[in-house]
C-alpha cells in the first residue's frame, strides 16, 4: 500500500515537472533579449536576471496562459482605434492583464535584486 501511494506522489510530481517547464525554447530566448533590451544593455547580470524572471513566472502559469496574459497585456498599449477595444475590454481581461503585470513585477523585483546582490 506504501509503494502505491508512493509511486502515485512521485508521477504527480514527474507530471508536475513537465508541464511547469513547456515554455518553448524560441519564447525563452525571445523573452529574454526583450527583457535585456528593456533593461538597456545586453550583458551577463540581464541575462541571469531576465532569464530568472521567466522562470519564475513559468512556475505559476503554463506557457498558452502566458501567452495568453502576455497578449492581453501587450494589446492593451496599440494605438489608435485597434487598441481602444483592448483598453476598453471585459473585466476579465482586465483581471488578466492585472494579474500578469503583479506576476511580472514581482518576478522582476525578486529576480533582479538576487542577481544584482550576488554579482
Amino acid at each position: 500500500m506504501i509503494k502505491i501511494k508512493l509511486m502515485v506522489v512521485s508521477i504527480g510530481i514527474m507530471f508536475t515537472m513537465l508541464f511547469s517547464n513547456d515554455f518553448p525554447t524560441k519564447d525563452r530566448v525571445e523573452f529574454v533579449y526583450e527583457c535585456m533590451a528593456l533593461k538597456g544593455k545586453i550583458d551577463y547580470v540581464n541575462s541571469s536576471a531576465c532569464s530568472c524572471v521567466l522562470d519564475t513566472i513559468a512556475k505559476v502559469m503554463s506557457y498558452k496562459e502566458f501567452v495568453e496574459y502576455d497578449s492581453i497585456n501587450r494589446l492593451e498599449n496599440m494605438r489608435g482605434e485597434r487598441g481602444s477595444v483592448f483598453r476598453s475590454s471585459s473585466k476579465m481581461a482586465r483581471d488578466k492583464r492585472k494579474t500578469f503585470r503583479k506576476i511580472k513585477k514581482v518576478a522582476m523585483k525578486t529576480c533582479f535584486s538576487t542577481v544584482i546582490a550576488n554579482n
